[in-house]
């Protein structure tokens, strides 16, 4: 088994693009198909729901899931659950990647981009590092740390954006201090400038709230990022999007898959491109479906 497992719940349907309906006779048992992808450092159990034309009842539908396992016994130990957002909602669960893979994140950044002067695309000159509270900020810049440290060299342009969260001070205590530790690093062994932009409230009447330097600076953000091509990287970001200097070629990793922003970034950036772990993943699968029934 790889280093990371993954159980993945997911309605059929979006796996194989085909309708599988259950079977009349509701009495009788239904065992969802169900298959294993491993690699070097990922093993994933997909359990593939089939249509209810009448939909499913959630008692129901917990049944057939639990039916689906029943011969993954020894991946189910360490596996992270994973349910599709259909699937999500059916049973009541909240509407989001509740448990973030990091391999899942690392696969498909280097799937996306080469290391310099690869044959891939390349990263772009220009990056945003969106930070949330869903994670400690110490992790959040660690795993971007690893992620990006090929390619920190080439960038030109690096931000950083943060909300503010209430009355939480010592939070917010500890996530500047990342971030100055963070740019000080990155000063000091690349050259690279970081600007730190915190945001609260809506954009706009923050906007007219902060003093004329503070305004200056902000507009130069979105000016130089509109100027290039930029990749965002959101660790759950939770302040206003930054749709204003958003151009087309950016790239958004949405590292929470929030279907929210997904079609919010679709409706108002329709040149960005959208990546997340969640569509990742869902990719990898249909690629494994595929090679299975081939």
């Amino acid at each position: 088994m790889g280093n990371e497992t993954i159980l993945y719940y997911v309605f059929d349907e979006t796996i194989t693009g085909c309708k599988s309906s259950v079977k009349k006779h509701f009495w009788q048992k239904i065992k969802p198909r169900s298959f294993v992808m491993e690699d070097e450092d990922i093993s994933v159990v997909i359990v593939m729901i089939p249509t209810n034309d009448k939909g499913w009842n959630r008692k129901k539908l917990l049944d057939i899931m639990n039916t689906g396992i029943a011969e993954y016994v020894n991946y189910l130990r360490t596996a992270k659950v994973v349910m599709h957002p259909e699937i999500q909602e059916l049973i009541g669960q909240q509407e989001s990647f509740q448990t973030v893979f990091w391999t899942l994140t690392d696969r498909l950044f280097a799937d996306n981009f080469s290391y310099p002067h690869g044959n891939k695309q390349q990263v772009p000159e220009s990056v945003v590092l969106m930070m949330g509270n869903f994670f400690f900020p110490e992790e959040q810049i660690e795993r971007f740390t690893d992620m990006m440290q090929p390619y920190f060299p080439r960038i030109n342009h690096l931000s950083i954006m943060y909300e503010t969260y209430g009355d939480v001070e010592i939070n917010m205590e500890r996530l500047r201090k990342a971030i100055d530790d963070f740019s000080e690093m990155l000063y000091y062994e690349y050259g690279l400038v970081v600007d730190v932009y915190q945001s609260e409230g809506d954009v706009k009447q923050r906007l007219e709230e902060e003093n004329a330097q503070e305004q200056m600076n902000s507009k130069k953000m979105r000016y130089m990022h509109k100027q290039l091509r930029t990749l965002y990287v959101d660790y759950g970001y939770q302040g206003s999007l930054p749709y204003s200097m958003m151009r087309a070629g950016g790239i958004y990793i949405d590292v929470l898959s929030s279907r929210e922003k997904e079609q919010r970034i679709k409706k108002k950036c329709s040149k960005i491109s959208y990546l997340s772990p969640m569509k990742y993943l869902d990719t990898m699968v249909k690629s494994g479906y595929d090679k299975l029934v081939n």
